[in-house]
């Protein structure tokens, strides 16, 4: 009896909680943490949706409708609560990146939302590498963002039920290639949500990938998108797969068919013709993440003399003749990424802007892109554009670059203190010099690797991070970027990679901060 006058209570607080939340009323702050783990995992039947709004199944819609109705300072100590009395930490993962896919509807304006959908993947990896007891800081960074972004943007349209007549099974593949032809978002839509149902993941992302390296327009976010979500829905699981599918084509074909002309998208048009033609030709090695200094350096001569066009023939004529293997153009792309973030003119806070930074995001999101497609011109188109959006960031910035940093020819001062020591004084002078701190970076790793640097850098990311999703998004692509570029390379590229974080002397995040001690005692 008493344990039904518990659970009757635990009901009645939730019911009451989450009617005071809708209405913007709740007064719960992390004080009330105890209070709030009573509660149990939220339950289907106190889920309330609009009936024009895209719903996700009964398990996961209570926790989204959590996630988007608890005020802003009320969420965390909510969410605690819930894992506390046994929410899965991938159903929070899930919620958290359903509730920011349901947000963000695509080209109708304020797109700095959309950025809370690319940070959860982003969270999630990071979390993967911080010790015990802090893994689960960065998701809890990722639902503030959210939340914050909420507050800015209070009447932004959501994502829509499905509408239309779906085509037959064995006719989606077509459909979905001819809509996202005709730049048709909605006829797009239908087809990959039967595609969903009726083939496997690999199937079903294999036609996306050579469309998420279509466009560059929105600075490269198509491809990121495609590859952070996809890489995410391994994660959370693929029966959540339909919004999120759904999403991304309205994003490749959102545009409208007057964007197939635009400038952004000639390299696609150029090297598609290159990639079908070349591939028939290709030894079958020519994908091997296999070095070549020469050719990576040839192609970054050419990137910065504005020869886009040039290095993809250079590329393709190597591939082909079986004088060099795709690695040595993956090094080159991300070392031109790389190069553009030391040459820029930093802005505020000593950080190149958002189109240098990106170039490494987007490197990484072309790179996935092409381990994770099965067809050899597929594969091939994705690293010809991975050079011609290289060559469209450079360009999009050749007005802030004082003068070009070669970025093969870097030299490290020389390594006098202990590694520790070393780390501290990178991450110490990091905001205030972070060209000194590059370099030192660079000598930390020709002795040491990178990993050590690595490693406490990313402790500082949740604590040091602003409201602006980036301040994670940045730092966890190129540190994995690290990893697929060849080892002769890595220091160089962690000289740029400084620059992608913040330093030890940056204030913590106060929220973060709050939140840290709490996270722990989960």
């Amino acid at each position: 009896m008493d344990h039904l006058s518990r659970a009757t209570r635990r009901q009645q607080t939730r019911r009451r909680f989450l009617k005071t939340a809708a209405g913007g009323g709740a007064m719960f702050g992390m004080g009330d943490l105890i209070a709030l783990w009573g509660l149990g995992p939220a339950n289907a039947a106190e889920a309330v949706v609009t009936p024009d709004v895209v719903r996700f199944g009964p398990e996961l819609e209570p926790v989204v409708r959590l996630i988007e109705q608890t005020p802003e300072e009320d969420c965390a100590g909510v969410m605690i609560g819930q894992l506390k009395n046994r929410l899965p930490y991938r159903q929070f993962i899930a919620g958290l990146y359903l509730a920011a896919i349901r947000a963000a509807r695509w080209h109708e304006g304020m797109h700095a939302f959309d950025h809370n959908a690319y940070v959860v993947h982003s969270a999630y990896r990071l979390g993967l590498d911080l010790p015990a007891g802090e893994q689960l800081l960065p998701a809890f960074y990722a639902l503030l963002s959210f939340k914050g972004m909420q507050k800015v943007y209070p009447d932004k349209k959501g994502m829509r039920e499905l509408t239309g007549k779906l085509p037959p099974a064995e006719k989606a593949a077509d459909e979905l290639r001819a809509a996202l032809e005709e730049w048709d978002a909605e006829r797009a839509e239908r087809a990959v949500v039967v595609l969903a149902r009726t083939r496997g993941s690999a199937a079903v992302l294999e036609p996306l990938w050579r469309y998420a390296a279509r466009t560059w327009g929105f600075i490269g976010h198509m491809a990121i998108l495609t590859a952070n979500s996809a890489r995410l829905l391994e994660t959370i699981g693929w029966q959540h797969g339909e919004p999120v599918l759904r999403y991304i084509v309205e994003g490749f074909a959102g545009w409208g068919k007057e964007h197939a002309g635009s400038a952004d998208v000639r390299p696609y048009l150029a090297n598609l013709p290159r990639a079908e033609k070349a591939a028939a030709r290709l030894p079958g090695n020519w994908a091997e993440a296999v070095a070549n200094e020469g050719l990576t350096k040839d192609l970054l001569a050419a990137l910065r003399d504005g020869k886009g066009d040039e290095a993809c023939d250079l590329a393709v004529k190597h591939l082909a003749e079986g004088k060099a293997q795709a690695g040595a153009i993956w090094d080159a792309v991300h070392l031109a990424a790389g190069e553009l973030v030391l040459s820029v003119k930093p802005k505020q806070g000593n950080r190149p802007d958002g189109n240098a930074l990106h170039a490494n995001t987007a490197a990484n999101a072309l790179h996935y892109a092409f381990r994770s497609s099965t067809l050899p011109d597929t594969r091939l188109l994705l690293t010809l554009q991975a050079l011609s959006w290289m060559d469209l960031y450079r360009k999009s910035r050749a007005k802030d670059i004082p003068a070009v940093t070669d970025i093969t020819a870097l030299t490290g001062k020389e390594l006098l203190q202990k590694p520790e020591a070393a780390i501290n004084e990178v991450l110490a002078t990091r905001t205030d010099s972070p060209h000194e701190a590059g370099r030192l970076a660079f000598a930390l790793a020709r002795n040491n690797g990178v990993e050590p640097l690595l490693r406490a850098a990313r402790r500082l990311l949740p604590m040091k991070a602003s409201a602006d999703p980036h301040d994670i998004k940045f730092p966890v692509a190129i540190f994995e970027d690290l990893d697929l570029i060849s080892a002769r390379w890595r220091p160089h590229l962690l000289a740029a990679g400084v620059f992608s974080f913040w330093g030890t002397d940056r204030p913590d995040n106060a929220r973060m901060e709050q939140l840290r001690e709490a996270v722990r005692r989960i």
